[in-house]
C-alpha cells in the first residue's frame, strides 16, 4: 500500500520538478534577450535605475511572509482534509491581504520615489525628463499591485498539489514580458515599457489560472473568491496569531543570511563586492536548482502532516535525503572540477578569480548550502521554526563573526570561508539535532 502511494506521489512530483526546471531556463532565457534590449536603449543610468527598483521587491516581501507561508499551511490543511468552505475562506483571505499589501507598499515607493526623483535625475542623461521619471514610478507601482495580487494563485497551486500545472502558466510570464519590451522599445516607448511588460506577463498569467480553476482542475472548488466576511477576519487573526512571528523572523534571517555582497561591499569596497558577485554567480545558479528539489517537496510535506501520516513523513524524508545528499555532492564536485574554467570563458581573465581554494570553498559551500535545504523545507511546511530560527540565528551571528575575522586574510571570498567553517565546526549537526528532535530521522 505504501509502495502504491509513494508511486502516486513521485509521479506528479517529477511533473512539478521538470516544469519547473523548463520555468527557470525560459526566465533566464528571456533575461539574456532582455538585458541587451534595456542596455542599448536605456543605457546604464536606465538600467541601473531598473535594477535598484527590482532589487527592492524582496525586501519590501518581508512584511507579508506570513500569509504566503501561513495561507499555503492552512489551505493545505483544509485541502488535505476535504474542507472546501476553509480553503475557500483561507485563499479568500490571502488574497485580499496580498493585494491591500500590494497597494499599501505600491503608495510608500512612489511616495519615496517621487521624494527623492531630484536626486535620480541629477545623475541621468540629458534627454530623461521628470515626466519620463513619473511614468517609470507608475508603471512600476501598477506591477508590484499585480504581482502581490497574484502571489495568493500561487500559494493555490502549492496547497493543491498542483505546482505542475502553476509552473506551465507562469511560463507564459516571461514570454510576454520579453515579447512585449521589444516591440515597445521598437516603438519608442520610453523605460517604463519594462513594467509595463512585466506587468502584462502577469496579467495574462491571472487570466489563464482564473481559466484554469474554473474550466480545467478538478480542484476549481477550492479556489473560488468569496466575499469579505467575518470568518475571513478570524483567518487572517489565526494566520497573525501562528504565523507573522515565526515566518517574518524566519524570513529577515534568510534574507541576512545570503547578503554577503552587502557585508563584503561594506567591509572592503566595491569591487570586492562585484568580484564576490562574480565568482558566487554560478554556485548560487547551482543551488537555486538544487533547492526546487525539496521546495517542490513542501505541498507533500503538509498534507502528510495534517493528516498525521507520520510513517509516509519519515519516509519521504530518508529516502529523499539521501538521494539529494548524492545530488548535492555532485554539483559541488562538477563546480569544483570545471568552475574556474567556465567563469574565465564567461568573464574573460581575471586574475581575482583565479586559485584552487576559492572553488574548494565555492564547492564546499554549494554542498552545505544545498543540503541544509532539505531539513529546512520540511520544518517550513510543518511550521517547526522555533528551533530552526534559533539556529539560523546562531548562524548569521558566527558567519557574520567569521568574515570579520578571516577578510584580513582570504579577502572577499571570507563569507564562503565562514560558510565552510561554521558547517564543519558543527552547524551540520545542529540541523540534525533539530531533525531527530522533530522525530523525522
Amino acid at each position: 500500500m505504501f509502495a502504491l502511494a509513494s508511486i502516486k506521489i513521485i509521479k506528479p512530483y517529477l511533473s512539478t520538478l521538470s516544469s519547473g526546471y523548463v520555468l527557470m531556463f525560459v526566465t533566464m532565457l528571456a533575461q539574456l534577450v532582455t538585458i541587451p534590449l534595456y542596455l542599448g536603449s536605456y543605457e546604464k543610468w536606465g538600467f541601473g535605475v531598473i535594477s535598484m527598483m527590482l532589487a527592492v521587491v524582496p525586501l519590501m516581501a518581508l512584511g507579508i511572509t506570513w500569509v504566503s507561508g501561513g495561507g499555503m499551511r492552512l489551505m493545505g490543511e483544509a485541502v488535505a482534509k476535504n474542507d472546501i468552505v476553509g480553503a475557500r475562506r483561507i485563499y479568500s483571505a490571502s488574497k485580499y491581504l496580498f493585494t491591500l499589501y500590494g497597494v499599501v507598499v505600491a503608495f510608500i515607493l512612489a511616495a519615496i520615489g517621487i521624494s527623492f526623483q531630484d536626486y535620480w535625475i541629477d545623475d541621468a542623461p540629458n534627454y530623461y525628463t521628470r515626466e519620463d521619471l513619473h511614468y517609470l514610478i507608475i508603471s512600476f507601482c501598477v506591477y508590484i499591485v499585480v504581482q502581490y495580487e497574484f502571489s495568493s494563485e500561487l500559494a493555490a497551486f502549492a496547497a493543491t498539489k498542483k505546482q505542475h500545472e502553476g509552473n506551465i502558466i507562469q511560463i507564459i510570464n516571461p514570454i510576454v514580458m520579453a515579447a512585449a519590451v521589444y516591440v515597445m522599445i521598437l516603438f519608442g516607448v520610453g523605460i517604463q515599457s519594462v513594467f509595463i511588460s512585466m506587468t502584462l506577463g502577469y496579467l495574462v498569467m491571472r487570466v489563464c489560472t482564473h481559466y484554469y480553476w474554473r474550466r480545467v482542475s478538478t480542484y476549481g472548488n477550492y479556489v473560488v473568491l468569496l466575499s469579505p466576511d467575518r470568518e475571513q477576519i478570524e483567518a487572517t487573526a489565526d494566520m497573525l496569531k501562528d504565523y507573522a512571528v515565526s515566518y517574518s523572523i524566519y524570513g529577515v534571517l534568510l534574507l541576512f543570511l545570503f547578503s554577503d555582497v552587502i557585508i563584503v561591499g561594506y567591509l572592503m569596497g566595491a569591487e570586492a563586492a562585484a568580484t564576490l558577485a562574480l565568482i558566487w554567480k554560478i554556485p548560487n545558479l547551482l543551488m537555486q536548482t538544487l533547492w526546487r528539489v525539496p521546495i517542490y517537496a513542501e505541498p507533500y510535506v503538509i498534507h502528510m502532516d495534517a493528516k498525521g501520516e507520520m510513517e509516509k513523513l519519515r519516509s519521504l524524508f530518508k529516502k529523499g535525503f539521501f538521494a539529494y545528499s548524492l545530488m548535492c555532492f555532485i554539483a559541488a564536485s562538477v563546480f569544483y572540477i570545471i568552475g574556474e574554467d567556465v567563469l574565465q570563458l564567461w568573464v574573460g581573465n581575471i586574475p581575482d578569480l583565479k586559485g584552487d581554494f576559492k572553488f574548494l570553498m565555492c564547492a564546499g559551500a554549494i554542498f552545505f548550502l544545498s543540503l541544509s535545504r532539505w531539513p529546512i523545507s520540511f520544518l517550513y511546511a510543518m511550521v517547526k521554526l522555533r528551533m530552526l530560527i534559533k539556529v539560523m540565528a546562531v548562524e548569521l551571528l558566527v558567519k557574520v563573526f567569521f568574515v570579520i575575522f578571516f577578510y584580513n586574510y582570504h579577502g572577499f571570498i571570507s563569507p564562503i570561508v565562514a560558510i565552510n567553517v561554521e558547517y564543519i565546526l558543527g552547524l551540520a549537526l545542529a540541523y540534525y539535532f533539530i531533525i531527530k528532535r522533530e522525530r523525522l530521522a
